[in-house]
């Protein structure tokens, strides 16, 4: 199947969990391939809240943004860019969700939704504003089980999992796992991919300086105190981290393990901060090895967009045991669980075949966004042909 870049129906309203900037997540692929593929896209970022405030000058500023809702504004061909601002994120009580839903309610009617525009939801919490809209078509895009994430509002959020199984009009996942929260709902698989700009130049050779890279958000899903052992295991590597914190209640400061792992591995570890989706391909090529050092009990239902940008790359992988079968990883990853077995790939992977750079390429190749946007759109716009799936299942379509 081919996207046709003609006069696409309506425009595709994406409630996202992200902020636009860094566009390094599978919100920002979606936005930008369907924008490309000819769709008028209008991209609503997560509210920004209290926590982004320092100081009396930025306050002042942010009530201001609070007073009122700001309008949406073009930041590319076919794509807009809406903004918002809360007190506090919808997710932490039920009362700051009323009142985040009704400021992105308040701002899906100054978009103008209609009939013809169809509203995807990243956020569970964010299903309520969109719910009792009438005409638009309401899809659900769930990337992660959010009741396992912040497992002390897991009622609230599988209520509204619940909601969301009997509302929407369809539903979208990342993974398989993640169809167990649907409430005997089945789902469209669509998993994440390799971004074009991570494809869009060969594959470089290893500089071969006893580098370890890792790229993504980092979170209590990261792994810091293995890293430490891992690191300790391993004299004269250093590792260098990209990418935002998003730690519990710490706004965009690290968590408690990185700042130790950053103050007891000063000699070995830098944190860099977010890195811009341009410069992906170019801070993924300075590694020898890059690693994916997750805890397994919050992975489970998770589709990491850094490992096809990883494969993309060539380089190879190193990581915690994966969820999923093997085909949905690149091949020759290194899956391990303990230090020593961690820290015993990093040097196999920094001593293998160049061969094995070609495989992965070509797998990302395979696994990019351009093969995964016409099944996306369809699932968006109802028009894929679902294939048979059991009751809480998900539907695969290939094209």
């Amino acid at each position: 199947m081919t996207v046709s870049a003609g006069a696409p129906r309506g425009r595709i309203i994406l409630c996202a969990k992200s902020p636009w900037l860094p566009t390094i997540r599978r919100e920002h692929a979606l936005a930008l391939s369907a924008a490309a593929a000819g769709y008028h896209v209008v991209y609503v970022e997560r509210a920004e809240d209290v926590r982004s405030v320092r100081g009396a000058r930025e306050f002042t500023s942010y009530l201001g943004r609070l007073a009122g809702q700001r309008p949406a504004g073009a930041i590319g061909a076919g794509l807009q860019l809406a903004r918002r601002t809360t007190l506090v994120p919808g997710h932490r009580a039920a009362v700051w969700r009323r009142i985040d839903c009704a400021g992105l309610a308040v701002q899906l009617r100054r978009i103008g939704a209609g009939s013809a525009d169809t509203i995807v939801v990243n956020l569970p919490w964010h299903w309520p504003a969109v719910a009792k809209m009438r005409g638009v078509r309401k899809v659900f895009d769930l990337a992660d089980d959010w009741a396992r994430l912040i497992p002390r509002r897991r009622a609230a959020i599988e209520s509204l999992y619940r909601r969301i199984s009997a509302q929407a009009d369809e539903i979208i996942v990342a993974a398989p796992e993640l169809s167990g929260v649907l409430e005997g709902r089945c789902a469209v698989l669509v998993r994440n991919a390799a971004s074009a700009q991570t494809l869009a130049e060969p594959v470089q050779p290893a500089p071969g300086r006893r580098r370890l890279v890792y790229l993504g958000t980092l979170s209590e899903r990261f792994d810091a105190a293995l890293v430490g052992q891992v690191l300790h295991a391993l004299p004269g590597w250093t590792l260098s981290l990209y990418g935002p914190c998003q730690y519990h209640a710490q706004a965009d400061r690290p968590g408690r393990e990185l700042s130790d792992l950053l103050r007891d591995r000063a000699d070995q570890v830098r944190w860099h901060g977010p890195v811009a989706r341009d410069d992906v391909a170019r801070v993924l090529d300075a590694g020898d090895v890059l690693i994916l050092p997750n805890n397994p009990a919050l992975s489970l239902g998770q589709d990491s967009m850094k490992l096809y940008d990883y494969a993309a790359r060539g380089r190879p992988v190193v990581c915690t045991t994966l969820p999923g079968p093997a085909s949905s990883r690149p091949p020759f990853t290194y899956e391990c669980d303990t230090a020593d077995a961690f820290a015993a790939a990093v040097v196999a992977a920094a001593a293998e075949p160049p061969e094995r750079a070609t495989a992965r390429r070509r797998w990302a190749e395979h696994n990019s966004w351009s093969a995964r946007m016409p099944l996306w759109l369809a699932a968006v716009h109802g028009q894929h042909p679902r294939a048979d799936a059991p009751r809480g299942g998900v539907a695969e379509c290939t094209w």
